[in-house]
């Protein structure tokens, strides 16, 4: 896990600083979506807080008392209400040194036949531990089975995503997301680390993100990707 180098960095130094970049890269509150949000939705308050989740992280964390749960979905790219598969990966960090994931991987049986032109998606490349294949109502539940004992164990959960505000649109009709939670998106976390305002895809980060542990071959898959998207933070 690259916490403990150039991310730890980064988070303890002065929280001001931080801020200060967060606030610079946002520009004017009003318009967010116009950096990060795309063609999507105009964000949402709940999106729009990074700055203060992070201070929140930075004490909390130091406390032990915060867990992370990344997630990542892919949609068929000729119709993107339809989704191929979802991938979760849980964080503990009880110490320095006694770190566990367990990380999740799941197919949408209805749509296994839909193959990607446009997007690349490899779905049968999981490689930590057995992709399982549900039914498309089966969505939510699956789901809530990793992250509600997840929540009975940490005060405070964060769910991480690369562009989690897309990832979130992908799947609004399928989950709807316990009210405890909040969100926190490794994307705007690169751009205020590297001064960029410009969004890359979740390869080029990890590529430029120090001592990040993924292997290129095993991308473009919804479970390995939630696991590599912790490799952010």
């Amino acid at each position: 896990m690259t916490w403990y180098y150039s991310p730890l960095a980064l988070l303890v130094a002065p929280v001001k600083y931080l801020l200060n970049q967060m606030r610079q890269l946002l520009g004017a509150r009003d318009s967010p979506t116009q950096i990060f949000g795309g063609n999507l939705a105009t964000l949402s308050p709940k999106y729009a807080k990074d700055e203060e989740i992070l201070a929140d992280i930075l004490q909390e964390f130091q406390m032990q008392t915060t867990g992370f749960v990344s997630i990542n979905a892919h949609a068929w790219d000729q119709d993107y209400s339809k989704i191929t598969d979802i991938g979760v990966c849980t964080w503990r960090e009880y110490s320095f040194k006694h770190v566990t994931k367990s990380s999740y991987h799941w197919r949408i049986r209805e749509n296994m036949s839909l193959k990607n032109i446009y997007v690349p998606n490899e779905p049968d490349i999981f490689a930590f531990g057995s992709t399982k294949i549900i039914n498309e109502f089966h969505i939510a539940q699956v789901i809530d089975s990793v992250l509600e004992p997840f929540i009975a164990e940490f005060p405070k959960v964060i769910v991480v995503g690369y562009d989690i505000k897309s990832t979130m649109h992908l799947l609004h009709t399928k989950w709807k997301p316990p009210e405890s939670i909040v969100f926190l998106d490794t994307q705007k976390l690169w751009q205020i680390r590297n001064h960029h305002s410009d969004r890359v895809d979740l390869e080029r980060a990890l590529e430029t993100t120090p001592a990040a542990n993924y292997e290129r071959r095993l991308l473009h898959n919804a479970g390995n990707n939630a696991r590599y998207i912790l490799e952010l933070i």
